[in-house]
């Protein structure tokens, strides 16, 4: 048991551990991910879990907590709910705000990339009388959800959701079932889940008021299994590797409580032949044995010995280029997001060049950003249909799968005044050339990377100011002017 689990008779690191889970099941993954973010006490963590073998390694370098912290300053940048429509933009806002959104955001980010896998539900908050006055979001954590299922569409059909209960023996199993049109809850005791315990409550989907589960799956990679694929979950030998190297090399070189020197006899014989008995010099007066030069105090030895360091000279410069080496593998083939960092370090770079070191990165924030807006969005358009249905506000009923709600374009790095500026400087340079080579302001448009309702507004803008120019220069010439006259 690690020192962690002694100190609190569980891990705190680790509040998944407590989940139950039998082997095989899919959620055994969870906990494992959460020790290699946090990183205290790594692999005595692990062996508590009995999910992964021994490790003889300390994480040392173990990058799991950096991967993570990068879709959590990337996934969401400066951006904001949209809609067609002004009041579903601004009723949206209202549950964003009701939701916490500024902290829920960024837990969104960090679990959706720390386990591969999101359950947004909507919920609901009731006065004393029992009317509802407000809906809001909230996220489910991952190993909560027992099972699930989805159509075609990856709307849920069905999903089992066991949240701790007020009694720490007992679970509150949630059950959503669409084909059967019925949701149950009821406590289950932890020791005997599969025994069903007593029903709390029991309604239709009718009483509901609504034929969807208000709750929405999200993926971080989908990589076609029922649960999604985590930021660093492809990368766990290549760290455990890489914590071996580290402590096999901090071993070497430091040795923490522990003796670093050794004596020994430079003759191992006396002049009769036989091995020279230690040195009775360790059990004299102190000041017998040592005495001081400056500020150093020297060990005063009996004829014949000497002192070594147990520390071998050994190449350092050639261990640590290996680890280097292959953390850079891990960087360039495995965990391109770790390039943000070094080139935070290196200093400022063109907003050109960062963009080209950092498009694997980039490209993966993307995806992420594609399976978290739109399911974000669907769980917005379910809030406002529930919201409706209470009297909240009015608006008109939602079709399943025809979205009233996105988020705006946002970067995908975070920028600054000056890369700001840099990337307007480029993109003008890009319109020049573009426009020498004979293209149309649209096609320039599309090709700098505007929205296709974008460049119809900006078109519509140009054609109209050149309009305001033909009829002001048409009431000049009307007054008298004449073209290169006073």
């Amino acid at each position: 048991m690690s020192i962690i689990a002694r100190l609190f008779g569980w891990n705190p690191f680790l509040p998944w551990s407590r989940a139950r889970t039998t082997p095989g099941d899919p959620r055994e993954i969870y906990p494992v991910l959460e020790a290699y973010y946090h990183n205290n006490d790594l692999y005595a963590a692990l062996e508590e879990l009995r999910v992964r073998q021994r490790v003889p390694a300390r994480p040392i370098r173990n990058p799991a907590h950096a991967v993570v912290e990068f879709y959590a300053a990337t996934l969401f940048g400066e951006t904001d709910v949209d809609a067609s429509d002004t009041i579903v933009r601004d009723t949206a806002r209202q549950v964003l705000e009701w939701s916490n959104w500024a902290s829920l955001r960024q837990r969104i980010a960090r679990w959706l990339a720390l386990y591969g896998d999101l359950w947004i539900k909507v919920a609901t908050r009731q006065d004393s009388s029992g009317a509802v006055r407000r809906v809001f979001l909230q996220v489910i954590p991952p190993h909560q959800v027992r099972n699930f299922a989805e159509d075609e569409r990856g709307f849920l059909t069905e999903v089992l959701i066991e949240a701790p209960a007020d009694d720490p023996d007992y679970l509150l199993v949630e059950h959503w079932d669409k084909p059967r049109g019925v949701v149950t809850w009821q406590l289950v005791r932890r020791d005997r889940h599969d025994e069903p315990g007593p029903i709390i409550r029991q309604s239709s989907v009718i009483e509901l008021g609504f034929d969807f589960i208000p709750v929405v799956h999200l993926r971080f990679r989908d990589i076609g299994e029922p649960r999604g694929l985590g930021a660093f979950t492809h990368a766990l030998d290549l760290i455990d590797e890489a914590n071996r190297i580290a402590t096999r090399l901090h071993d070497l070189a430091f040795r923490f409580n522990r003796p670093d020197l050794v004596l020994s006899a430079v003759d191992g014989r006396d002049s009769m032949g036989r091995p020279l008995p230690p040195p009775e010099f360790v059990r004299r007066q102190q000041q017998e044995s040592a005495y001081e030069l400056g500020d150093e105090r020297v060990i005063a030895l009996p004829p014949g010995y000497q002192i070594q360091h147990v520390v071998p000279p050994i190449d350092w410069g050639s261990y640590l280029a290996l680890l280097d080496a292959h953390l850079g593998s891990i960087e360039r083939y495995t965990l391109p997001e770790l390039m943000y960092y070094r080139l935070t370090e290196q200093g400022a770079a063109s907003g050109r060049a960062l963009r080209i070191i950092l498009a694997p990165a980039l490209a993966r924030v993307a995806e992420a950003r594609v399976g978290l807006d739109g399911g974000i969005a669907r769980a917005l358009d379910m809030a406002l249909t529930i919201g409706s249905l209470h009297g909240l506000w009015t608006l008109q009923p939602w079709e399943l799968g025809r979205p009233r709600v996105s988020f705006t374009d946002r970067p995908l790095l975070p920028e600054d005044d000056f890369l700001s500026i840099e990337l307007e400087q480029e993109r003008a340079a890009l319109a020049n050339a573009l426009r020498q080579v004979g293209l149309p302001y649209t096609e320039i448009l599309l090709r700098l990377g505007y929205k296709e309702v974008d460049v119809a507004r900006l078109v519509q803008e140009r054609l109209d100011e050149q309009e305001a120019e033909r009829e002001r220069m048409g009431n000049l010439i009307a007054a008298g002017w004449v073209p290169g006259g006073e």
